[in-house]
């Protein structure tokens, strides 16, 4: 029995058991009307056909009628078309996936720490720990974060890999390595900023290369690099990377978000499901200095290899820092799953050397870190709830951040599909307020116009033709005329709607109710 205690097997038994028992309830979690139902429900037509895969590869990761969205996540999206394809639309498939992607990927963080010589029962302990810790609950409990956990698996791989070549010298897992980089590299953009790493890790930890050999490892990273960024800058639009870097408030930002990370990590009481408009307590900063302090004295008494302490650090300052490119600086915490590994790492040596000084401590440890894991396993179970349906998710979400706009917005359409249409207008002001974008304009005008309040939504939808003709003011004011009765002018928005989208459903259906509309019939067909 000790012997199997001791084997990989029972720690992939545990993994699986603990991580089921803490997230499983997730299975029967609806899909989120925030980037579940983007990725997914808005993207049926393609990730349900076979054929439309490589439409994936030259698209955004949402909807290829969306191009304004900088994500380009190609790989992301074929595992939910794979997902898809094999057992049709069924979101406890997605979330079963996500389940299962989450226990491989600890597994390959177990087999990237025994192949760097890590202490493997610490290493088992701490990974554990690092399952049920609540701060990254929510990777597992909607499916968006997937882009995490698939990020964090092809990294984990491209490591192994890189090692493995490093120790061998052998082609094949040179090819292996590059190509997991790759994959995490049409995964999620932040894999790019693995690039440099690689080349701290090779150099840290203490493997013997030439110059001549770092030049090779280099251009053989760059070349598929540069062929990621023609692939993404012809499907999304560029980041304006040089505003945000010369940019200081980009620097004060990320400070704050890396001393709520630090706090979050140490003392993880409330996990919210967003923060934005970051406003830093006592708390915070009191835990952030302690995680500081503890880091110092880690380094200066050697409590670590110091090497591995900064590579880990570097490692987490790094993958972290480009969410600080994007135009508002949300803080989600399932950015937080792959930086929670390196740190682990720091902790695994850290308790490691404990151990071997202090011998009385090898019965402490594993009693402590039961009980840690059962205390986290507590929190992750009960923190997950906020992600059971977009109700629950959005009532949460706006009691996170209510100076948000995205919040209004979410809870508005939510009370909008309750037929609560007043608390829905009153939060769509709100998310106006904070920023007047063309969706919320035409949120409002559908809101107005469910109330009969057809005045109030005209001159909305004459302000956006002011601006620009599209095809969403049009088709409403055709509808407004509509039940208003006047069909000429109905008819003519409905002309006009029709000339920018004429295949649109709503359109069609609409245009076979309006008298005298002299367009060929056959085209009006769905």
């Amino acid at each position: 029995m000790k012997n199997f205690l001791s084997t990989k097997a029972f720690f992939v038994t545990a993994i699986i058991f603990i991580t089921f028992f803490v997230y499983g309830k997730a299975v029967n979690f609806a899909l989120l009307s925030l980037d579940d139902t983007s990725s997914i429900t808005g993207n049926l037509e393609r990730i349900s056909d076979i054929k439309k895969i490589p439409l994936l590869f030259t698209t955004n990761c949402y909807n290829e009628e969306s191009p304004d969205i900088p994500y380009y996540r190609p790989i992301l999206t074929l595992t939910f078309a794979i997902e898809t394809i094999l057992f049709g639309y069924n979101s406890k498939i997605y979330h079963f996936g996500n389940i299962y992607l989450f226990c491989f990927s600890l597994y390959l963080m177990y087999l990237l720490l025994v192949k760097l010589k890590f202490n493997e029962a610490i290493s088992k302990f701490i990974l554990l720990l690092l399952a049920v810790h609540p701060v990254i609950s929510s990777t597992v409990a909607y499916v968006s974060p997937r882009s995490e956990i698939l990020t964090a698996i092809f990294i984990i791989l491209s490591f192994i890999m890189l090692t493995d070549y490093l120790e061998t010298k052998k082609i094949f897992f040179l090819v292996l390595y590059v190509l997991f980089y790759v994959i995490a590299l049409f995964t999620k953009e932040s894999a790019l900023t693995f690039f440099p790493l690689y080349f701290v890790f090779v150099f840290l930890f203490d493997y013997k290369i030439t110059f001549k050999e770092y030049i090779k490892l280099f251009i053989i990273l760059l070349i598929p690099t540069i062929f990621y960024f023609v692939c993404r800058n012809a499907v999304v639009p560029q980041t304006d990377f040089l505003y945000f870097i010369t940019n200081i408030t980009t620097y004060t930002n990320f400070i704050k978000i890396l001393i709520v990370y630090m706090s979050k990590i140490l003392y993880p009481d409330y996990i919210h499901t967003i923060l934005y408009n970051i406003h830093l307590s006592s708390k915070d900063i009191t835990i952030a200095i302690i995680f500081i302090l503890l880091t110092i004295i880690i380094f200066y008494k050697k409590l670590a290899n110091r090497k591995l302490i900064i590579f880990s650090l570097l490692s987490v300052v790094t993958f972290l820092f480009p969410t600080v490119f994007l135009s508002e600086n949300q803080v989600f915490y399932h950015r937080l799953f792959l930086p929670l590994f390196f740190l682990s790492m720091i902790l695994i040596q850290v308790i490691d050397n404990l151990l071997k000084k202090y011998s009385f401590l090898k019965k402490i440890f594993p009693f402590c870190v039961i009980v840690l894991i059962i205390i986290f396993s507590f929190k992750s179970f009960l923190n997950i709830d906020k992600y059971i349906n977009s109700d629950i998710f959005w009532i949460n979400m706006y009691k996170d951040a209510p100076n948000y706009h995205l919040s209004c917005f979410g809870l508005s359409k939510q009370y909008y599909l309750a037929g609560q249409y007043d608390k829905s207008l009153e939060l769509i002001n709100e998310a106006r307020k904070l920023r007047d974008l063309y969706e919320y304009k035409i949120t409002a005008c559908n809101i107005l116009m469910t109330q009969d309040k057809y005045d109030e939504a005209k001159k909305i939808l004459f302000k956006l033709l002011e601006e620009k003709e599209a095809f969403e003011p049009v088709f409403y004011l055709s509808q407004i005329y509509y039940f208003e009765g006047d069909m000429k002018k109905a008819v003519e928005y409905a002309k006009q709607a029709y000339t920018i989208k004429e295949n649109d459903e709503l359109l069609l259906k609409h245009i076979k109710r309006l008298p005298g509309f002299d367009l060929n019939i056959h085209k009006l067909k769905e």
